[in-house]
């Protein structure tokens, strides 16, 4: 839905409806949403010096990535109950420790 359905513009309506056909009801019980501004988030991906088939989304224009944050913080809205908010501006080790508490094991 955020990438397809808001990022790409095929709309939220159609990217719901496909996912209802290919996946019936499946959904997870626990989301974890790892927000951070858009312009940290790719000068982080940048400073790791990933290779060309693992930044292709990176490559991406602002508008974009804009609108994937904005669909994800829109639906873990609308959900509450699934979603975990975690915020990705802090260090690595608080990130993980706040992944930790959401109810998923560290990495």
């Amino acid at each position: 839905v955020a990438y397809q359905g808001y990022g790409r513009g095929l709309g939220e309506e159609t990217v719901r409806e496909l996912d209802r056909i290919a996946c019936g009801a499946l959904k997870p019980d626990l989301t974890i949403l790892i927000d951070i501004d858009v312009e940290t988030s790719l000068q982080r991906s940048r400073e790791r010096g990933l290779d060309k088939s693992e930044s292709r989304m990176d490559e991406q224009a602002l508008e974009f990535h804009r609108r994937v944050r904005e669909a994800y913080l829109k639906m873990a809205a609308e959900e509450p109950k699934r979603f975990r908010v975690i915020d990705g501006r802090h260090p690595v080790d608080a990130v993980r420790e706040a992944v930790w508490q959401a109810g998923c094991p560290p990495v």
